[in-house]
């Protein structure tokens, strides 16, 4: 469901912007209860879902926070070396 819900909204945020902010509190509250009994891999998959979605900036910052924690996720951003040549 979980995909479905993300192909969505990320195909119809510029279209229809109020479209993500209206499903936020049904990931909120479903997201945190999918983690729930399921197994590590399925669990990774959700958190990579948020990640994904605060990299594209689909939610408010706060309610990308929001629901990192809600996930038990961490929500500070990994640095990358800026010593790469």
């Amino acid at each position: 469901m979980l995909y479905v819900a993300n192909e969505l909204v990320q195909s119809n945020r510029k279209k229809l912007p109020n479209l993500v902010s209206e499903f936020f509190p049904a990931f909120l509250e479903t997201m945190p209860l999918a983690m729930r009994g399921a197994d590590e891999k399925t669990q990774k998959s959700i958190r990579r879902l948020a990640t994904v979605w605060e990299e594209r900036q689909l939610f408010t910052a706060a309610n990308a926070a929001r629901l990192k924690r809600a996930l038990g996720t961490n929500t500070k951003k990994k640095k990358k070396n800026a010593n790469i040549h």
